[in-house]
């Protein structure tokens, strides 16, 4: 939870408005891909309920839970990840469409300069 509590405290109340309405609340079965290696994420993520399962090939490499962020290194990098993401059990996530975060960030400094910064005290605490 203290990653999404990061990237809460960081943001303005009107850039998690956005977030929470701009994003659909989505129930996922266990064995659900999220983000598959190789291939953009359609949507960042915020884990709500449940665990999400990190793979590399077949090994797990880590666990996600509740408050976490994912997907968030290909808005830095503009890359696919390396790894995939899969639900470990039921999950309750807030998926908000790549397309559109990608045109908040580009259309508005204030919440872009908000967002990375977000993300980086996310990154330098992993």
């Amino acid at each position: 939870m203290r990653k999404a509590l990061y990237i809460m405290g960081i943001l303005d109340d009107s850039d998690v408005q956005w977030m929470s309405d701009t994003g659909s609340r989505n129930i996922v079965p266990p064995g659900q891909i999220l983000i598959r290696a190789g291939e953009m994420p359609t949507s960042l993520f915020i884990l709500l309920e449940g665990r999400l399962s990190v793979q590399s090939h077949t090994s797990e490499v880590a666990s996600l839970f509740a408050g976490e962020i994912v997907g968030e290194i290909s808005f830095v990098d503009a890359k696919p990840p390396s790894t995939s993401v899969i639900a470990a059990e039921n999950c309750k996530l807030l998926a908000i469409p790549r397309k559109l975060l990608s045109s908040r960030l580009d259309h508005n400094a204030g919440f872009a300069a908000r967002f990375y910064r977000a993300v980086s005290v996310i990154l330098a605490d992993r």
